[in-house]
C-alpha cells in the first residue's frame, strides 16, 4: 500500500513550477541567508512538524528582502490554494495581534528553509512557525508530497473579524462536531475515547506515524450514507486548503481505504465547548483540537516528508 502511495504522489508530466522559484530564492541568499536556509536534504529537523510559537531551523521571514518574501510567497502558492493561501494570510494577521502583547510574534516571525538543492535529486522545503507548518518534498522536478500541513487558530480579546486565522478554520471544527452530534448514542459512545485534558493533537504531537491501522474510536464502515457524507465533507474541507493536482494526489490516499475509516472523539462537541476529533485509515489522517477559542488542525498520510 504504501508503495502505491509513493507512487501516487509523483506528479507526471511538466517539472513542477516550484523547482524554478525555490532555486531563483536560494540564488538571491547572500552567505549568511545561504547557511540559515540551506540546509542538507537528510537533517533530522525536515521531518518535524510544529505549531509552537518558538524558532525554526531556517532563515527568518523578517530578514529577507520585500521581493524575497514575496518569492516565498509565490513558492507557497505552488501547493496551496487561493483558500489555502487567504488561511496563512488569516493566521498570520493574528500573529500581528498577538504580537501587540507578546514579544516574539509577528506575520514575518516565520522561518523558511530549502533542504537539498532544488531540482536535484531529493529536496524540499519548508515554511513554519506560530500555527503554520508547512512541507512539501520532491524528486528532482516531482512533487513528491506536501503533507504534513498544519494550520492553527485562535480567538482573543476584541472583535471576532480581527481572528482571520480561525474564522478561516473554523468550519473545520464546526463540521467535525456536526458528524459527531449527527451519530446515535451507541454511535457516539464507540467514538468517545479517553481524554487528555490538554487538549492536543495526540496522534500527531509526539510525532506518532499515521499510517497504523486505528484501534479507537467507530468504524464508519457499515454506518449510514449521511455519514459517510459528513466524512467526506470534512475531507474536502481540509484538503480544500491544497493547490488542485496536490488536493487530488491526497483524495486519491484517502479513497483508498477511506471506506474503513474510524471517527474517534473526546469532549463535548456541543456549541464552544473543548473538542478533539480524529479521522483516520491506515494510511490517511485529520486531527484536530479546539478549545472554542483556540483550534488546531493537521492533515497528515502515509508519504509524511516524502515517505
Amino acid at each position: 500500500m504504501t508503495a502505491i502511495l509513493a507512487t501516487l504522489f509523483v506528479c507526471q508530466g511538466p517539472a513542477h513550477p516550484a523547482t524554478s522559484i525555490a532555486a531563483a530564492i536560494a540564488a538571491t541568499f547572500d552567505s549568511k541567508a545561504r547557511s540559515k536556509a540551506m540546509l542538507p536534504y537528510d537533517s533530522p529537523d525536515r521531518r518535524r512538524w510544529g505549531r509552537s510559537p518558538s524558532e525554526r531551523p531556517g532563515v527568518m521571514l523578517s530578514a529577507l528582502t520585500a521581493e524575497q518574501r514575496s518569492q516565498v510567497d509565490r513558492l507557497v502558492r505552488t501547493v496551496l490554494s487561493e483558500t489555502g493561501f487567504a488561511t496563512l494570510a488569516g493566521i498570520r494577521a493574528e500573529q500581528d495581534i498577538l504580537g501587540r502583547e507578546e514579544s516574539g510574534l509577528g506575520a514575518d516571525w516565520y522561518w523558511f528553509a530549502i533542504y537539498g538543492e532544488p531540482g536535484r535529486g531529493a529536496w524540499a522545503w519548508r515554511l513554519g512557525g506560530h500555527h503554520v507548518s508547512i512541507h512539501a518534498t520532491f524528486s528532482g522536478d516531482a512533487l513528491r508530497s506536501v503533507v504534513p500541513l498544519h494550520f492553527g487558530g485562535e480567538v482573543g480579546p476584541g472583535a471576532a473579524k480581527d481572528w482571520k486565522g480561525y474564522a478561516r478554520l473554523e468550519k473545520r471544527g464546526a463540521l467535525a462536531r456536526r458528524l459527531v452530534l449527527s451519530l446515535s448514542g451507541e454511535q457516539r459512545s464507540t467514538a468517545r475515547i479517553p481524554g487528555d485534558e490538554r487538549f492536543f493533537l495526540s496522534m500527531s504531537e509526539p510525532q506518532v506515524k499515521p499510517h497504523a491501522k486505528p484501534s479507537q474510536g467507530l468504524a464508519i464502515t457499515n454506518l449510514e450514507h449521511k455519514v459517510h457524507e459528513d466524512v467526506a465533507a470534512i475531507v474536502r474541507e481540509y484538503l480544500s486548503a491544497f493547490q488542485q493536482t496536490a488536493a487530488n494526489q491526497l483524495m486519491n490516499a484517502w479513497h483508498e481505504n477511506g471506506d474503513e475509516a474510524h471517527i474517534a472523539f473526546y469532549g463535548s462537541p456541543e456549541g464552544d465547548e473543548p473538542f478533539y476529533f480524529r479521522l483516520q485509515t491506515q494510511d490517511f489522517l485529520i486531527e484536530s483540537s479546539d478549545t472554542g477559542k483556540h483550534l488546531h488542525t493537521i492533515v497528515r498520510t502515509a508519504s509524511d516528508f516524502g515517505g
